[in-house]
């Protein structure tokens, strides 16, 4: 049996680039198992190559490379990535339900008790009044983050209400966080999917308030709304399709 393979014989049975292999060495991934202090050529053994298979898995289902460093150096600690993975597969599940309904134009509000994951983000507060204020809140500042140069996570941003005051919050990713970043905390919820115009604002809240009270629930915190689908995710959506998730703390 062979024992070290060249970079190009490990390219070809992973079906990856040199450059992704190299990628992973300069990440902290892969550490090739021999490099030749002459000629700087890399060898790697089996172990290397079934590595590299399960780093592509891993990555194919959108694992941070901080979390499979992390899944190697533990011994195959997965903890993280399951909490991760599940996450992710919540997400599929209400982007699943957003799709499902986009065949009716009828306003369509359902609920049901999630836990939702804390999410690292920056804030600023705004004078809410409308629908209206809501929306300019969030652009203007979406924009300030976007001109600071942080490093945006893939999700949905948030407008938190506490009582008489309200918060846009922008989720970031955990490479440079700033100083005036925050972390939601974890919660569970009685989450209310509203499928439907924002014009409806009035009879939405209306709904909400009268399914808590129907429930003998009241709030544990602050409200966390999520524009799912919404104004600032393509121009060329109909507004009568917008969904937004109303999450409301009950523990």
């Amino acid at each position: 049996m062979k024992e070290l393979y060249r970079i190009s014989e490990v390219a070809k049975v992973t079906e990856l680039s040199r450059s992704t292999i190299m990628r992973y060495e300069e990440r902290g991934l892969l550490k090739p198992c021999y490099i030749d202090p002459s000629s700087k050529r890399r060898y790697y053994d089996i172990y290397n190559v079934l590595q590299i298979f399960k780093i592509k898995e891993f990555t194919d289902m959108g694992i941070s490379y901080t979390d499979i460093i992390d899944y190697f150096d533990s011994g195959g600690d997965d903890k993280e990535i399951i909490m991760h993975l599940k996450e992710r597969i919540d997400r599929h599940k209400t982007q699943f339900m957003v799709f499902n309904k986009r065949h009716t134009k009828d306003l369509d509000m359902t609920y049901r008790i999630e836990e939702l994951p804390e999410v690292l983000c920056v804030y600023k507060p705004f004078d809410r009044h409308d629908v209206k204020d809501s929306c300019k809140a969030s652009a203007d500042f979406l924009d300030e983050c976007i001109e600071r140069g942080l490093s945006l996570a893939p999700i949905s941003f948030y407008l938190v209400h506490d009582k008489d005051i309200s918060y846009v919050c922008v989720p970031i990713e955990d490479k440079k966080v700033p100083n005036d970043a925050i972390v939601l905390k974890k919660i569970k919820a009685l989450v209310f999917y509203i499928y439907g115009h924002y014009d409806e604002d009035t009879k939405v809240w209306e709904y909400i308030n009268k399914t808590l009270k129907e429930l003998d629930i009241s709030p544990k915190g602050p409200i966390r709304v999520e524009a799912v689908i919404g104004t600032f995710y393509g121009k060329e959506i109909d507004p009568d399709r917008y969904f937004t998730k109303f999450a409301i703390p009950i523990e």
